[in-house]
């Protein structure tokens, strides 16, 4: 990868990165693993990052560090000039990927197909284990305020 922010993240951060995490870039940007044991995420659009970084502010100020018996990355540091973003490196079962959270009053009034459509994807991706990764969802909105709606079994894995 030859993005010109992660060099200047490990200049000014003093850490070294020992690849990517994750199978490459997703939808916000790609993860890099730090030999601090960390995780430094790039985000490729200024409101994703301020939605996941305003995510771990609301996550820090109530010490979450577990949703529903998943664990949580616990919040190191931002920049802001770098749209970056550096937490611990978290196992399973895990909730993360927050850029996507909405706020109540920002979640749009689906139409009731579509909802029923959302589920029947849910339901496919997660198997018998649907009711839980909504009930990891419900108590992260219940815990945090923000709405996950962009769940799949990357973002919220369970112990297999």
């Amino acid at each position: 990868m030859t993005d010109p922010r992660i060099r200047d993240y490990e200049t000014r951060y003093e850490c070294r990165f020992k690849g990517m995490l994750g199978a490459g870039p997703g939808q916000d940007g790609f993860v890099m693993r730090s030999d601090r044991f960390t995780a430094v995420k790039f985000f490729d659009r200024l409101d994703r990052f301020e939605r996941e970084h305003e995510v771990y502010q609301v996550m820090s100020a109530r010490g979450i560090c577990f949703i529903a018996e998943h664990y949580v990355p616990l919040f190191v540091r931002a920049d802001e000039s770098l749209r970056a973003i550096e937490m611990t490196i978290v196992e399973r079962p895990f909730i993360l990927d927050f850029a996507g959270a909405k706020r109540p009053e920002e979640i749009p009034d689906f139409e009731p197909h579509v909802l029923e459509e959302h589920a029947e994807h849910l339901r496919e991706l997660f198997d018998d284990r649907y009711a839980d990764a909504v009930h990891v969802a419900e108590m992260f909105r219940r815990t945090t305020g923000f709405t996950l709606l962009d769940i799949h079994p990357g973002n919220i894995a369970f112990d297999e």
